[in-house]
C-alpha cells in the first residue's frame, strides 16, 4: 500500500494506522482490521507499507482502506 505522507509528518505526527473497511461508507461503519503502521520514512514524499497479512485472512471481497496519521495528545 502506498500514500502521501502527512503535510506534518517529521513534526507533528508519531504514527500511522490503516483501517479495513467492507461498508461502501467508512464513516459509518466499523472497521473489520486495524493496524498501527508506526512512522515509516517516506521517499519523495510517499510511503508504502507491506499490509499483506492485514489483508489476506480477511473473506474475499472489496474493502476500503483509510489511513490516519496520530499525533501526540
Amino acid at each position: 500500500m502506498a500514500f502521501n505522507a502527512s503535510a506534518d509528518h517529521s513534526t507533528n505526527v508519531t504514527s500511522y494506522t490503516v483501517a479495513l473497511y467492507r461498508s461502501v461508507d467508512p464513516s459509518t461503519a466499523s472497521p473489520v482490521a486495524t493496524r498501527n503502521l508506526g512512522k515509516p520514512t517516506p521517499s519523495s514524499g510517499v510511503i508504502t507499507v507491506d499490509i499483506s497479512t492485514l489483508v489476506n485472512p480477511l473473506a474475499t471481497g472489496s474493502y476500503y482502506a483509510v489511513v490516519s496519521a496520530v499525533g501526540p495528545g
